[in-house]
Parts: C-alpha cells; sequence; structure tokens
C-alpha cells in the first residue's frame, strides 16, 4: 500500500496483525513499571523504541506493512512482561481488555468466514468492482476454495469462546490456549488462504516473469510499482533500472518485457506501438519490446 494513506496505518496493522501480543503490550503500557535495575531500563527503551517507530513512519508518506516491523520487538517484549505478571497472579486482564480480545477475536473470525465465502461466490463482488477493471479481471483467476478452507474460522472461533470460558478459572491455561491457538490459526491461514489470493491478484504476473527469467533482458512494469519482475525476472543488481519506460530520454539497448495493468494497455500501446503484445492473463497484460538497433556506419 502507497501514498498518503491513513495516518493510524501503521498502529492497526500492529493491533490487529500482532494480535494477541498487541494487547497485552497495550496492558503493559498501561500499568505502572514494578521493574528496577537493568530491566527497568530495558522497559524504558523498549518503549521508546515502539514510540518512535509509530511516530516516524506514521509521518511518512509511504503506508507499507514492513515498514514498522521494527516495533515488533518491543511490542513482544512488552507483552512478555506482562504475562510474566499474570502467571505470577500479579496483574489480570479487566473487563475491557477481555471485551477487545473477544472484538478483535471474532474480525479473525468474521474475516476467515468472509474470505472462504466470497472465493466461492465471486459473483458477490463484481458489483462492488465494476469501477475497478484491473480488480474484476483478476477475479476470472480460476481459484478452487473447498469447504475445509473454513477450518480456520472455526478454529478462530473455538478458541475465543474457549479463552472466555476457561480465564475466570484457569487464567494461565487460557493465557496458553490463546497464544498457542493463534499460532495454530496463522500457519492454518498461510496454507489455506495466502496461496489462494495469491493466484488472484498477481499469480499471471509472477508467472510471466518466471518464464523469461532465464533470459538476459529487461523485465519491468508500466507505471506501477512491483518487486516481481525483479525477484521472479532474477534480474541482477546491475541492470535493475536499466529500462524506465516512461522515460523517453532513454534508449533501451536491449529486449525488453513489460507488464501493464487492465485499463492501462491502450494508453501504452500509443506511448510504444513498436511493444509486441504477447498475452493477457487475470488482470495483466504482458508485451516484448524488441532492442534498439544502431545504426551502422
Amino acid at each position: 500500500m502507497r501514498g498518503g494513506g491513513f495516518p493510524a496505518y501503521h498502529f492497526v496493522v500492529l493491533l490487529l496483525g500482532c494480535f494477541p501480543a498487541s494487547l497485552f503490550a497495550l496492558r503493559s503500557l498501561a500499568s505502572r513499571s514494578e521493574e528496577k535495575g537493568v530491566q527497568r531500563d530495558m522497559r524504558l527503551w523498549m518503549i521508546i523504541l515502539l514510540g518512535v517507530v509509530l511516530v516516524l513512519f506514521s509521518l511518512v508518506r509511504s503506508k507499507i506493512v514492513h515498514y514498522s516491523s521494527l516495533a515488533y520487538f518491543p511490542l513482544t517484549y512488552l507483552a512478555a512482561l506482562a504475562l510474566e505478571k499474570m502467571s505470577s497472579k500479579s496483574w489480570r486482564l479487566s473487563p475491557f481488555f477481555r471485551f477487545a480480545i473477544a472484538l478483535i477475536g471474532f474480525l479473525y473470525f468474521v474475516v476467515s468466514v468472509a474470505l472462504v465465502a466470497l472465493g466461492r461466490t465471486p459473483e458477490w463482488l463484481y458489483k462492488l468492482t465494476a469501477s475497478d477493471p484491473f480488480a474484476r479481471a483478476n477475479l476470472e483467476a480460476v481459484v478452487d476454495w473447498p469447504l475445509f478452507a473454513y477450518l480456520p474460522s472455526l478454529l478462530a472461533l473455538v478458541l475465543l469462546l474457549a479463552f472466555q470460558l476457561i480465564y475466570h478459572r484457569r487464567p494461565v491455561k487460557a493465557l496458553n490456549i490463546l497464544f498457542l491457538g493463534q499460532a495454530l490459526w496463522v500457519q492454518l491461514a498461510l496454507f489455506f488462504f495466502i496461496a489462494r489470493v495469491e493466484a488472484i491478484s498477481q499469480r499471471a504476473h509472477i508467472e510471466f516473469f518466471q518464464s523469461v527469467a532465464d533470459e538476459d533482458a529487461g523485465k519491468t512494469t508500466y507505471k506501477f510499482k512491483s518487486y516481481v519482475p525483479m525477484f521472479y525476472g532474477e534480474v541482477q543488481p546491475e541492470s535493475a533500472g536499466s529500462a524506465q519506460l516512461w522515460d523517453r530520454t532513454q534508449e533501451l539497448q536491449r529486449t525488453t518485457y513489460i507488464s501493464v495493468k487492465e485499463g492501462r494497455q491502450e494508453e501504452f500501446e500509443r506511448e510504444w506501438p513498436d511493444a509486441e503484445r504477447l498475452y493477457s492473463k487475470n488482470g495483466f497484460h504482458f508485451y516484448r519490446r524488441a532492442a534498439a538497433r544502431s545504426e551502422q556506419p
């Protein structure tokens, strides 16, 4: 995600993406420090690091998930402090924090169900993407969403109910269920969801550049940014920036493969009429532009 973006983007990413550690880190921040000496200093530095990362990357214009990854360490450290206090029964979760766990856990359940339901019946999304030809073309990808893909959804619901029912009598066991269950949910989500979402959003894009990876040619995109040509096209560092097609001042000295998103192909063809259209698939149009011929004396 790029551009100006939502100012609190990274706060939301960490709150939901690092759940449940994010809530326990908040629990640690909401309590007075009882540490002494080195541990007190460590806690202070972790709070400073977390604050700097969040403030800094909330101010920068680009909003990308990876930018706030430096916050993972202080966030989980603070969460570990809270869990240590809870395991020794020094702290307990307030009704507010238990409600927050229930709310975010239920959100995981709803999103998991909705993802599979929409994957099985993509026609529900056609009206929503009517004004976006690229997204509409993405939905043409043939992807199988079996019924057992609902398994992460069921797990999220079971974990949520188990935590809420057990916490009052056996809080430590409830916390173990919550954290270990969330780790299992992540693995199931990776297995059931990620490859299928990737097949819809960019598998055609990846397959094209994999098919030309062995060629000593330029590989790039037209008016959108992507690492796919460089990574899957195995572009070497010394030639990574050799073919910016929108810079007409630069003469292309070798064959170049170009990926163009749905909706931009006519614009591209007007600008580069000598490019050969190879094929189209799931919202991407692929072209080849032959190397410029130098004049012989």
